[in-house]
C-alpha cells in the first residue's frame, strides 16, 4: 500500500512541475527548521539551561520556547531563532545544500529525491 502512495506521488510530481517545486520547497523548509531547532536544543542542553531559563535570557514566554522544542509550533519566526542562537553563543549561517555549491530548486522538477519511508509523526 505504501508503495502505491509513493508511486502515485512520484507520477503526480513528474506530471505537475509546479506542484513538485512547492513540495520540494516545503520539504526543504521543514528540514531546515527541524535541523536548526534540534541544534539549538542540543546547545541549550549542553549549557545546562532549561527551556524556561533560555526564554528568560531572550525575554520571551517560556511556553513559547517549550512549544518550539517539543514540536507543537514548528514554524518559528526567523528573528526568534536568531536571538535564541545568539543567546546560546551561536549564529545562523547559510550552507549549500550540496557539496557542489548552492543549487537553486528547479522550476521543473524535484531537486531532491523523496524518501520512500513512511512519514513519522512526533
Amino acid at each position: 500500500m505504501a508503495n502505491a502512495f509513493w508511486d502515485d506521488l512520484t507520477s503526480d510530481m513528474q506530471d505537475n512541475p509546479a506542484r513538485a517545486q512547492r513540495l520540494t520547497l516545503e520539504v526543504a523548509r521543514i528540514e531546515a527548521i527541524d535541523h536548526a531547532l534540534n541544534k539549538l536544543d542540543e546547545a541549550r542542553d549542553a549549557q545546562h539551561l532549561t527551556k524556561a531559563e533560555l526564554a528568560e535570557k531572550i525575554g520571551v514566554n517560556p511556553a513559547g520556547v517549550r512549544r518550539l522544542f517539543t514540536g507543537e509550533n514548528q514554524n518559528p519566526q526567523f528573528g526568534t531563532v536568531a536571538v535564541m542562537a545568539a543567546a546560546l553563543g551561536y549564529r545562523l549561517d547559510l550552507v549549500p545544500m550540496s557539496d557542489g555549491g548552492g543549487e537553486p530548486i528547479p522550476r521543473d522538477g524535484f531537486a531532491m529525491p523523496l524518501s520512500r519511508e513512511t512519514p513519522r509523526v512526533a
